[in-house]
């Protein structure tokens, strides 16, 4: 599945948060909600966690602590659950703490992965997005 677009949900009283429907397949199996250092959540896919997974297999993470330390942000803040009936999500209050989402919430697609955005937070990057060099960036990926 490859996640594309932007979508401004509410969260209800129990904090659940509505997952557009183009996403929901990809979420049949369970997800994974974590946080990064920025003020805004990832879920991964089952399939996509299990990757990440891998990617800490054979490294060094009790001597480099820069490994460590990431493995300890991404795991000990992740969550795995599932989608309910109605196709919403749960967001755990320290992880809704940390990206700042009180009412609203931006589900952005970023190609293998979604973001969950506070609404201001997510204008910001937005704005930064339209200002930052990525030039070098663009040749690399999209040159054919």
């Amino acid at each position: 599945m490859f996640f594309l677009g932007q979508h401004t949900r509410s969260l209800d009283e129990k904090a659940r948060l509505t997952i557009p429907s183009t996403y929901r397949g990809a979420f049949e199996d369970g997800l994974v909600i974590t946080r990064v250092q920025k003020p805004h959540l990832i879920i991964f896919t089952t399939e996509a966690w299990g990757d990440l997974i891998k990617r800490f297999e054979g490294k060094p993470l009790l001597t480099d602590e820069r490994l460590a330390n990431l493995r300890r942000l991404l795991f000990s803040n992740a969550e795995r659950t599932n989608l309910d009936s109605h196709g919403r999500v749960r967001i755990p209050d320290h992880l809704r703490k940390h990206a700042q989402i009180e009412k609203q919430a931006v589900v952005s697609g970023t190609g293998e992965l979604v973001e969950i955005w506070a609404p201001s937070l997510w204008e910001e990057k937005q704005a930064e997005l339209n200002t930052m060099p990525i030039s070098d960036v663009q040749q690399e990926v999209l040159s054919i």
